[in-house]
């Protein structure tokens, strides 16, 4: 380009960040920030709370002490309320008994002979062997061979009123379950239970339906339940039957890991 052609043009003044440059307002470096207003000062930060210098608003004080006022009345008129009642509210009576039975309940069958209530332990189990002919739960006879035989033993239980006195003894054959082996003389022992979840549904659907709901308490209900299993065991303590033979039971008898499943 000929240098004649820019001298036309106009040099441009100084840059403002050049180093030549120094605006008139900029303060000296050793001169120290003028101290803002206080108009134009930024509000002090809070943190929430209420300050505690802050004055209570007009009538605070007065109406508070009328609240509280109305509040002792309303507690006074509730305590004369409750102190013109005539009759007294007595205590429920506790159902828990008075006395306490000192029968101890026997573990065996040779300890229920050894107490003092041994004729009532004696009659229960009498009752319970009946029970046991009349439903057909065993029959005698030889013991095959390479047959176990499951122990047996008697449980004793005493019920009792609400004052403590025995009611009944009550006495029970029971297989000594624990010993039966899977596959030989016990297979399945699954067995349907309701939940509580069913009988509600079952009872509010009664009650919505005006249906009756009858209870029935099924004694001895094992041994209604016959067994498809072969099981053998020994004579009760006490039971007199042929010397050398054992009970094949037919039915379910208490303490099988079936029995529950036999009678579902």
């Amino acid at each position: 380009m000929d240098p004649d052609e820019n001298a036309n043009f106009p040099t441009p003044p100084p840059s403002p960040t050049g180093s030549d440059y120094i605006p008139d307002d900029e303060p000296s470096p050793h001169t120290a920030p003028p101290e803002p207003s206080s108009s134009e000062r930024s509000p002090p930060t809070t943190t929430g709370r209420p300050s505690r210098t802050a004055s209570k608003p007009a009538g605070f004080k007065s109406g508070y002490l009328a609240t509280l006022q109305q509040s002792l009345k309303h507690v006074q008129h509730a305590f004369t309320a409750l102190s013109q009642i005539g009759t007294p509210i007595t205590a429920p009576k506790s159902h828990h008994p008075t006395t306490v039975s000192h029968i101890v309940e026997p573990q065996s069958y040779k300890k229920a002979l050894a107490t003092p209530q041994a004729l009532f332990w004696q009659t229960a189990m009498t009752d319970e062997m009946q029970s046991l002919q009349d439903l057909c739960v065993f029959e005698s006879g030889p013991l095959p061979p390479y047959t176990k035989c499951l122990p047996v033993k008697w449980v004793f239980k005493l019920k009792t009123g609400e004052d403590g006195q025995p009611l009944r003894y009550k006495a029970r054959v029971v297989v000594c379950g624990f010993l039966q082996r899977d596959g030989i003389d016990v297979d399945e022992t699954y067995a349907p239970v309701s939940k509580y979840a069913s009988l509600r549904f079952l009872v509010s659907h009664c009650c919505s339906e005006k249906i009756d709901i009858t209870h029935l308490d099924i004694k001895t209900a094992f041994l209604n339940a016959p067994l498809e299993e072969t099981v053998w065991c020994d004579p009760p303590p006490g039971s007199t039957i042929a010397p050398g033979h054992k009970l094949r039971l037919k039915k379910a008898l208490y303490g099988l890991k079936q029995a529950p499943r036999a009678w579902s």
